[in-house]
């Protein structure tokens, strides 16, 4: 019984050692690793400088050195409003425009000034309650110009211009066009476009708004600032007037 035992470990034994690498398996496994991780070694070598990023490639620079501008147009129907983009363009510089040019060229041309808004955003911490509360600047934008809006009655055309730094959110600024356009309420043949211009030179964390009524080819004999402020397009805040030109287009390629 006992020599049987013995026969069957010995052959247990046996049959484990067969899947166990030899030793001159093992040494040969490791100098091929090591040989494998030598060549490597060699191919690979470190930058022996710090890497900098440059901000000019990809259009970075150019990018955060330019006014963004988005514009479109609103199609609307009693109780509806979508936004369609058509534009999107660089701008070397934002202009800022007298009052007395502005009014004068409203003046002649027609135009109406329906609101101006301005709001602040705020992302208040809950803390240990279930409060938190998010306020966003086009919106508040919205409900500051709707306090005192004009009527539209039947106008024609409506300009309705966003402007804030460089953090404005175009999709806050499109939600927020889509309530103010629903709360006007302007005739189902008005024709409504937008502008959204963001820059750095603004401070982050507010947005304006500024409405217009204007009439069709207002600007066909003017030029420069008074031609953009002619076709509606011109930013209120803070007191000042601002707009973009024609000439001041950024067409450089990153």
């Amino acid at each position: 019984m006992k020599l049987n035992s013995l026969l069957a470990l010995s052959l247990a034994l046996s049959g484990a050692n067969s899947f166990m690498p030899s030793q001159s398996t093992s040494v040969a496994f490791s100098r091929q690793t090591t040989s494998s991780t030598s060549e490597l070694a060699n191919m690979i070598r470190a930058d022996a400088e710090d890497f900098t990023f440059d901000q000019g490639q990809g259009g970075v620079r150019l990018a955060a050195e330019s006014a963004i501008k988005i514009s479109g147009d609103v199609k609307h129907a009693p109780g509806s409003a979508s936004t369609e983009v058509n534009n999107l363009l660089r701008y070397t510089k934002v202009t800022e425009v007298d009052d007395s040019v502005v009014k004068s060229v409203m003046s002649k041309v027609g135009s109406t000034l329906i609101c101006t808004g301005k709001g602040e955003e705020l992302y208040k911490d809950p803390g240990e309650t279930a409060l938190k509360e998010i306020r966003l600047g086009p919106n508040e934008a919205i409900k500051d110009a709707l306090v005192s809006a004009g009527s539209v009655g039947e106008t024609g055309n409506i300009v309705v211009n966003f402007l804030g730094g460089d953090d404005l959110m175009f999709d806050e600024v499109v939600n927020a066009l889509t309530d103010l356009i629903l709360n006007l309420s302007p005739p189902t043949k008005c024709k409504v476009s937008f502008n959204s211009l963001c820059y750095t030179s603004f401070p982050n964390g507010s947005a304006t708004v500024t409405v217009l009524s204007t009439k069709a080819d207002s600007k066909e004999s003017m030029e420069g600032a008074e031609k953009t402020v002619a076709s509606g397009e011109v930013y209120f805040r803070d007191g000042k007037w601002y707009t973009v030109t024609e000439e001041d287009i950024n067409t450089a390629i990153a």
